[in-house]
């Protein structure tokens, strides 16, 4: 399974599923950028500051989904 794809399982797999709108406004990106990691077209960079919540740990699909949860 690529990054994308299960970047993608784990937002449609939150209850309720998690739009790529609400996602790329928690990390602080542009929504097509989340478009972008979906389709393995790129992968994110190491986040320069955190994000606006307070930061995420690791990186890749586990550490958004800690994220997420948090």
């Amino acid at each position: 399974m690529t990054y994308g794809e299960q970047l993608k399982r784990l937002r449609l797999g939150m209850q309720p599923p998690m739009t790529q709108q609400h996602l790329a406004d928690l990390l602080g990106v542009h929504v097509t950028t989340i478009s972008r990691w979906e389709t393995d077209q790129s992968v994110p960079r190491r986040p320069r500051a955190p994000p606006r919540d307070g930061g995420w740990e690791g990186r890749g699909p586990s550490g958004i989904a800690r994220m997420m949860d948090g």
